[in-house]
């Protein structure tokens, strides 16, 4: 595959993440503002700070590759999956109804999120665009692993966590369900890369 094909598949699904990626900060806001625990709320807290304008750096990066979409589209049909994605994810975090529950959900953004970046920093490091672009470079790999999450303290606070059984089962729910969601945005990315693909 040419450096070239390479940077046209991160140009045929980036534009596909653009909803989400915009409602992610939301999506940790709204975490920090409905945990009461005071603990759990400091760990919810490091998340906003430290995602705080990665929007930013995906808008640049969609200007850098000359795939800017505009509101309409973000609202359009076309973009009507991502859309459905997003709000179910809010969903399952606005119905959560205990802390020790809400909590997992940026924990699951945080483990998705490794995964995503795993295979598209590596696209983007072969295709010669690593220095150029910020959301998908390696750099922001690099701060996302480098998370408060990760320290001891944070650590400690999230392994204290007691659980009864039927709240163990209401997080074990979450944790499929938003996988499962996770897992089917995903084949819709796939499906905009070979469509792309198959159209040029």
């Amino acid at each position: 595959m040419s450096v070239s094909s390479k940077i046209d598949d991160l140009r045929a699904i980036a534009p596909h993440t653009h909803f989400f990626v915009l409602a992610f900060q939301d999506m940790l806001r709204l975490t920090h503002r409905l945990i009461c625990d005071a603990v759990l709320k400091e760990v919810a807290l490091s998340f906003v700070q430290e995602d705080a304008g990665h929007e930013q750096w995906y808008l640049f990066d969609v200007e850098q590759l000359g795939c800017v979409r505009d509101v309409r589209w973000l609202f359009s049909p076309t973009h009507q999956p991502v859309r459905d994605f997003v709000y179910q994810l809010m969903s399952e975090l606005l119905r959560a109804s205990d802390d020790r529950v809400r909590i997992i959900f940026p924990l699951i953004l945080e483990a998705t999120g490794t995964v995503f970046f795993k295979h598209l920093v590596g696209l983007v490091q072969r295709s010669g665009y690593d220095q150029t672009l910020r959301y998908f470079a390696t750099s922001h790999q690099e701060i996302e692993v480098n998370h408060t999450i990760y320290n001891d303290a944070e650590q400690a606070a999230l392994n204290n966590i007691e659980f009864d059984e039927n709240t163990y089962q209401q997080a074990i729910g979450l944790v499929h369900r938003c996988f499962d969601s996770f897992e089917r945005f995903a084949d819709h990315l796939e499906h905009h890369r070979r469509d792309w693909t198959d159209n040029k």
